[in-house]
């Protein structure tokens, strides 16, 4: 078989300009998927932190409450904070009332700064009105 002239081996093997520009596209896309991924794992694992750490606080809150027998009226509230996992926490402790008179519902919210709307994480717990 007769080759022809101008047209060598060489020059069928390759990519066009068109096909690397096109390639580089591609994995540049997925690229920069994989990085919006990766960012966004990060932040849910330090929400998941942050939760985890928030309801730390809100069992001691409520585990405190219990041990000193802590007894108010139906709407009293407590604040403060509490040193937890290199961070300051700021919770909130409000009294509800049930049915039977001798409990109460306490309610104990944590918060990042003690201005912030809405509570990191809320527990929900039960005083029994003490003999004193």
């Amino acid at each position: 078989m007769a080759k022809r002239q101008g047209h060598t081996e060489a020059h069928s093997k390759g990519f066009t300009l068109i096909e690397v520009i096109v390639a580089m596209a591609v994995v540049s896309i997925a690229l920069a998927a994989l990085v919006s991924s990766a960012g966004h794992s990060a932040r849910q694992a330090r929400l998941l932190i942050d939760r985890m750490q928030a309801r730390w606080v809100a069992d001691n809150v409520l585990t405190q409450l219990q041990l000193e027998r802590y007894w108010d009226a139906v709407g009293a509230q407590r604040n403060g904070d509490m040193e937890m996992g290199g961070r300051t926490w700021y919770w909130r402790s409000e009294l509800l009332e049930l049915q039977d008179e001798r409990l109460r519902r306490v309610d104990a919210q944590v918060r990042y700064q003690s201005s912030d709307p809405l509570p990191i994480y809320t527990v929900s717990g039960f005083l029994l009105q003490g003999d004193s």
